[in-house]
């Protein structure tokens, strides 16, 4: 216990700490234990703490080891202490956040909603000075220093340039503000997008190749002009899916009558007139690509 020192009118454990108290070794049983240093202070002057009770601090210094400053007490007299002197946690029974920023001043807390499920208990609060140095100490050692740059609801324009005059600023429900011209020119943005894509996406259909004519026409001489296929088996000719084919239905690229069951159907004749069409020439592989006619 020789490292104490006087800190005013306590006697400071200066060696290790655990949550603030200080903490100190024994050899117990052959074996090295840590223990509390104010326990150790307390029990060498009055013996043994009895069981139930904790030795408390009147100071409220909870490296502090000075035996006029110690007496044992119970859980309740701890806690009542603690609400008394404003040591809990509740930022508002406190006029001084840990830091020594004041709490009185206000918009100097925050309130968050509690995730408990407990509806009487109070919502977290936080001090908004240390959120300020917290999040400015976390810029500088990711290297983005603090440049001292107006908060958000100090511009006078947005990032694009425009400014925020009373006619081109939305007020959002929840809080903050856009820049109408900024959402205009968005919108268009997404539009011109949306419709790329749409201009992309529609159908296409390979040439028709040398081996899937081979086949059809391995095939042709037993089918009559006026039997129909199936749009599976027209899929499997062109080599693409099924729904391509029934997209080229809808935009008249391979016509499709329906039965009375509402199914599509393919002539054998229509089939025949696009793979003219799409047939290349003897010597000609078909490796491009033709966009379909919208």
């Amino acid at each position: 216990m020789a490292k104490v020192e006087f800190q005013g009118e306590c006697l400071v454990f200066t060696g290790k700490l655990r949550r603030g108290y200080g903490l100190t070794s024994e050899q117990v049983d052959g074996r090295t234990r840590d223990r509390l240093a104010h326990r150790v202070v307390y029990e060498h002057h009055h013996g043994p703490v009895p069981d139930g009770l904790f030795v408390l601090h009147s100071c409220d210094n909870p490296p502090c080891v000075k035996i006029t400053h110690l007496r044992a007490g119970t859980a309740r007299e701890n806690a009542a202490d603690m609400v008394e002197r404003a040591r809990g946690r509740r930022g508002d029974v406190k006029d001084v956040c840990p830091r020594g920023h004041d709490l009185t001043v206000p918009g100097a807390i925050t309130a968050r909603p509690t995730r408990s499920k407990n509806p009487a208990k109070a919502p977290s609060r936080k001090c908004v000075q240390c959120q300020r140095e917290d999040t400015r100490a976390n810029r500088e050692r990711a290297g983005s220093p603090y440049t001292g740059q107006p908060t958000n609801r100090d511009k006078t324009h947005c990032k694009r340039g425009h400014e925020y005059t009373p006619a081109n600023t939305y007020l959002m429900p929840r809080g903050g503000r856009m820049c109408r011209a900024c959402t205009v020119e968005l919108r268009r943005n997404n539009a011109a997008v949306r419709k790329a894509e749409r201009e992309e996406s529609v159908p296409r259909r390979p040439l028709f190749g040398d081996a899937a004519m081979r086949a059809w026409l391995a095939r042709r001489p037993g089918l009559s002009d006026d039997e129909l296929l199936q749009v599976g088996e027209v899929a499997v000719l062109f080599a693409v899916s099924a729904s391509a084919v029934r997209r080229w239905g809808e935009l008249g690229l391979l016509p499709a009558t329906r039965t009375v069951g509402g199914h599509r159907r393919y002539r054998v004749a229509d089939v025949d007139d696009a793979v003219r069409a799409e047939a290349p020439s003897d010597h000609q592989t078909a490796t491009s690509w033709k966009t379909a006619p919208r």
